[in-house]
């Protein structure tokens, strides 16, 4: 809890504008201070409030002028100051609706009730370490010209960034590094990243939804998830677009993870960044486009896939060590699913993405499907060792006699493993 040396009154902010003083009669009485219904541009007399002035309310006031329990509430003014907040305790509300935030506010280590900044203009922004009880909402036309720095931070609610310009170009522009967020984390309908979007080894109580949106940071992370846990589902999905690597591996999805319709986008460089992710249920992997660069599932790990082949361009995308439970949806031709393992960008031939889709063929009880999938992995792999031994030099002659009796048994053997398969 912060210390003062010295307690304020407020004596001490005299002479007072004539916004502070309707501030100063209306907040005692819970009574919303609108000075315009609109975000000012120009400092005047009737519509600048002082942050200290702001500050002084949230933690207590004094004797004669004491908050309302809904906390602090002005729409339409501009806050002249920076706004200090750190290391303050308060069980008060913030609102500050379409104001004119002139300097950084700087929360770090605060204890506060909800903070709701919706249409509001401010540069940086820190709440680094601080406890939110309530919703974090920087909404409708929000706009932040510095970093939104939550990392490390307690959210008890949800943190809504609907409609919000975050501009911080090629650095972070709204990070939530090991934060905790009881609820869920909204940034769409045209919200806007200019700047990285940091979440790695945060925890997501619900679902990150990032639809309708662009993340833009085409020399690093657009949105860096490495570590997250999402207790929800994940959407990258209706016009979600990333300028920039879509960093999620290791992370932790217990829902779905959805990019139907999403945009990818990061020329020379990977563009969406899945290794060792897991997602209990579904990977929707449908109307994807990628723009350039490349896509990684490498030893991902995935409940169900539904896909389309054309979401997935030869040699643009990894899937070596990749494993899912089942496919569902149409897209269960063996011939098509042999052109998709074809397609994907390995530099060596493994035969792990073969024995994991004939497996899935088999528990869905495609014997023919399965069998056909066997008996074309052990050709590449065949294939494969040719080349290996006449790029080495390495016992070349043995190694083409010992490919052509395995030609010769393998019709002999597939015919034997499979007789059952037409009892």
């Amino acid at each position: 809890m912060v210390v003062e040396t010295h307690r304020q009154t407020i004596e001490d902010f005299y002479p007072l504008s004539s916004a502070e003083q309707r501030f100063v009669e209306e907040c005692p009485q819970g009574i919303p201070t609108v000075i315009s219904d609109e975000r000012p541009t120009e400092a005047k007399d009737e519509n600048t409030i002082r942050a200290g002035l702001i500050r002084y309310f949230l933690l207590g006031g004094c004797e004669k002028h004491r908050p309302d329990v809904t906390g602090i509430n002005i729409t339409g003014a501009i806050i002249s100051d920076s706004l200090r907040l750190e290391s303050c305790d308060t069980s008060l509300s913030l609102r500050l609706i379409k104001c004119l935030i002139s300097k950084d506010v700087s929360a770090s280590y605060c204890k506060i009730g909800s903070v709701c900044l919706n249409g509001s203009r401010t540069s940086a922004l820190s709440f680094h370490g601080a406890t939110i009880v309530g919703n974090v909402l920087f909404q409708k036309g929000f706009f932040s010209g510095g970093e939104v720095d939550f990392s490390s931070s307690k959210v008890s609610g949800n943190i809504a960034c609907d409609r919000g310009k975050f501009r911080n170009t090629g650095k972070s522009a709204l990070t939530l590094h090991t934060a905790e967020i009881s609820g869920h984390v909204f940034l769409r309908d045209e919200f806007i990243a200019e700047g990285e979007v940091n979440f790695s080894s945060s925890k997501i109580g619900g679902q990150l939804s990032c639809t309708n949106a662009k993340f833009i940071n085409r020399e690093g992370s657009a949105i860096k998830a490495e570590g997250a846990e999402i207790c929800g589902d994940v959407f990258l999905k209706n016009n979600f677009e990333a300028k920039g690597t879509v960093a999620l591996h290791g992370s932790t999805i217990f829902g779905q993870l959805s990019c139907d319709g999403g945009t990818f986008e990061n020329k020379g460089r990977k563009a969406l960044s899945a290794q060792d992710i897991t997602v209990k249920d579904g990977l929707f992997w449908k109307n994807v486009t990628l723009k350039s660069g490349t896509i990684d599932f490498a030893r991902a790990k995935v409940g169900a896939l539904s896909d389309d082949y054309e979401s997935w361009p030869a040699g643009k995308f990894v899937i070596t060590g990749f494993r899912y439970d089942t496919i569902i949806g149409a897209n269960l031709n063996a011939k098509k699913r042999l052109e998709w393992l074809k397609g994907h960008g390995s530099t060596s031939f493994t035969p792990q993405p073969y024995q994991q889709l004939a497996r899935v063929f088999g528990e869905i009880g495609h014997r023919h499907d399965r069998a056909l999938v066997l008996e074309t992995m052990e050709r590449e792999l065949r294939k494969h060792i040719r080349k290996r031994a006449a790029a080495t030099n390495d016992h070349r002659w043995l190694s083409g006699e010992r490919s052509i009796w395995a030609d010769i048994k393998r019709p002999f053997r597939w015919l034997t493993d499979h007789a059952l398969d037409w009892v």
